[in-house]
């Protein structure tokens, strides 16, 4: 009876649902398909593929292909990384096809390949190798260790992982192979050491370090423990590799602690007649006071040490414990007031020094970096691999790191002086404290051959502006070794170097009302640009004053002229002989305000005393580099 209610019930249902389709115009539209056709891309077991997918769907969706899992396989010790959009995709890339994208058309993928290594290498640390008596850890640590990259080339391949994720699962296995994960090792046994190994991937661009995949078990042949080889390795999944490591426990040494205060002992336990070597720690800085390593002194275990005033000394263990204490003792500090640094700056083709030179100090720590950017900020930067090597034209941050030695600290930031490379460069000086100096400079990578001439040298302010120069065929030297820096550069030269700075433009008129420019003088057409673009005028109507001196306050009215840009809105005026109404004045405030010169002094700006040739390069490099 019951059956008989439900059937009803269903018609009742069915006829519902029939009478509400309406009797004309119904039409059954059966879904677009696409082909998608997959290509090995010259590699592994597939060759060419084709599959049927419904239009707007993912072929991850749509469970149609499950990603990484294709019929692809290894070969030419490579691996299958993804899928890309055309023969030359990289994993990654933008021309990667992302599997959960819906698939609008027909089309064709071709797989992206990259190398793998199929080595790992693992250290047991002092604490978890079998010892008789010695007691068993429930998960004995295993560290990983990497390999020398055997592959140089460019990859996108990088493994993230962490100790926790990486190796997992590590036990000891007895005779039987039953897990054993306390008690002690017992004299005489054997035991096995079971490691568990993960990998777990993305796909970036960098350096290949090494992967755990032992897919197909064509992978993961070579597996070491403290350098001896794997007894039997074992393969799970594609991310998931199992080793095994063979032990013979024999009759325990006896061994007796070694414990140290203040420093650190090469062992912890050592047997008797062993050399036991310690090293105290660093002389630093605490609660206000320095403190200095002074001497050691032995509180247990009656030892007698090859050099007791000796940060790093040596004793020969006996049959006891042993506890020895290093003794620091405070020392007056010693107030820094000038530091000189000196490094070589970038040269196309050389790799990046490791240690820069600096004078006025000693350091207990100090540390150079490079970056290969210095457009996206500092906080996004990366250190230069001291593989690579520097690249003509391309910018690079130095960061010098200064920490002083136990009983010195930096003067106040109103004493201290920073000498950088010659140059007085305070401003550089990028974080400070009593106990902390870090200096940031960016330099431009030159090649070796750039500079020809013999009286511009690296510790010259003008240095690089002047080789930036000669590069743009801004200026040349006054002969092929002299460029003559302290040289007074005249009217002339000044707009003709502005004039090609800006690319030589044509003038905006041929009218020359200048009895000392004539169409045969080199700068001509630089003297109309410039008198038409409103950068200057003669001396009077008809006289340019083209070998007149060009003076500070000139120089910075020509470039002012030149940016067009407005007076500034707020700064403050220090200089005395900056005065207000001067055609110069808005051009000098514009200009330090700028960073492309600064005055003679703190009081002094100098606009009326003539501009060298290393001066006027120097104010165009700062202007427009």
């Amino acid at each position: 009876m019951k059956r008989s209610k439900r059937l009803l019930s269903i018609a009742l249902s069915l006829a519902l649902v029939v009478g509400m389709i309406p009797m004309f115009g119904v039409t059954a539209s059966a879904a677009e398909m696409c082909t998608v056709t997959f290509h090995n891309n010259g590699h592994g077991t597939l060759k060419v593929e084709s599959i049927q997918i419904e239009k707007g769907k993912s072929l991850q969706g749509s469970g149609t292909l499950q990603y990484r899992e294709t019929l692809m396989g290894k070969a030419d010790g490579l691996q299958h990384a993804g899928w890309g959009k055309t023969p030359s995709a990289i994993a990654g890339g933008d021309e990667e096809f992302n599997m959960n994208s819906t698939v609008e058309g027909d089309m064709d993928l071709y797989a992206i390949w990259s190398p793998y290594i199929d080595h790992v290498a693992l250290s047991l640390p002092e604490s978890s190798k079998p010892v008789a008596d010695a007691p068993i850890p429930a998960e004995p640590k295993v560290d990983l260790v990497y390999p020398v990259n055997t592959n140089p080339s460019k990859t996108y391949y990088e493994i993230y992982y962490s100790d926790a994720d990486w190796i997992k699962g590590t036990v000891w296995l007895d005779e039987d192979g039953k897990e054993v994960t306390s008690g002690t090792f017992k004299n005489n046994a054997k035991y096995t050491l079971r490691v568990n190994v993960f990998s777990y991937v993305t796909y970036t661009e960098g350096a290949l370090p090494f992967t755990v995949d032992t897919n197909l078990n064509t992978v993961m042949t070579n597996a070491t423990l403290d350098g001896r080889q794997a007894d039997e390795i074992k393969g799970d999944t594609d991310s998931h590799v199992i080793l095994y490591f063979n032990y013979e426990i024999g009759t325990a040494p006896t061994k007796y602690e070694v414990e140290v205060w203040g420093g650190e002992a090469d062992k912890g336990h050592a047997e008797p007649g062993e050399t036991v070597t310690i090293k105290a720690k660093e002389d630093g800085y605490e609660h206000g006071h320095f403190y200095k390593f002074d001497h050691w002194e032995v509180m247990k275990g009656g030892v007698t040490l090859k050099d007791p005033g000796s940060r790093t000394t040596t004793f020969v263990m006996p049959a006891n414990d042993v506890e020895i204490n290093a003794v620091f003792k405070e020392v007056p500090n010693q107030i820094m007031k000038d530091i000189t640094v000196k490094l070589d700056k970038p040269v196309t083709g050389a790799k990046p020094a490791s240690t820069v030179w600096c004078a006025g100090a000693n350091f207990q720590s100090l540390t150079w970096y490079r970056w290969v950017s210095t457009e996206r900020g500092i906080m996004d930067w990366e250190k230069m691999p001291s593989t690579s090597s520097f690249q003509e034209g391309k910018k690079y941050m130095a960061e010098i790191m200064l920490v002083p030695q136990a009983g010195q600290e930096f003067a106040p930031e109103s004493e201290l002086t920073l000498t950088f490379n010659g140059s007085p460069s305070n401003e550089n000086i990028a974080e400070r404290s009593s106990f902390n100096l870090v200096i940031r400079k960016e330099f431009t990578a030159i090649s070796p051959s750039a500079n020809p001439f013999v009286d511009v040298t690296e510790s010259d302010y003008f240095y690089e502006p002047v080789l930036w120069a000669v590069k743009k065929n801004i200026t040349k030297g006054t002969d092929d070794t002299h460029f003559s820096p302290n040289d007074t550069c005249t009217r002339a030269q000044v707009v003709t170097f502005l004039w090609r700075a800006a690319g030589s433009p044509a003038p905006s008129s041929t009218s020359n009302p200048f009895t000392d420019v004539s169409p045969s003088d080199y700068y001509y057409n630089a003297v109309l640009w410039a008198v038409g673009k409103g950068i200057t005028n003669g001396l009077d109507a008809t006289t340019f004053g083209s070998d007149r001196g060009c003076t500070r306050g000139q120089v910075v009215t020509f470039l002012h002229r030149y940016e067009n840009t407005p007076a500034p809105s707020s700064y403050s005026n220090p200089f005395t002989d900056v005065i207000n109404g001067e055609y110069y004045y808005n051009a000098v405030l514009w200009a330090v305000g700028k960073g492309i010169t600064n005055g003679l002094d703190d009081t002094t700006f100098g606009p009326n005393q003539t501009c060298t040739r290393g001066q006027i390069v120097t104010f165009l490099y700062r202007d427009m580099k």
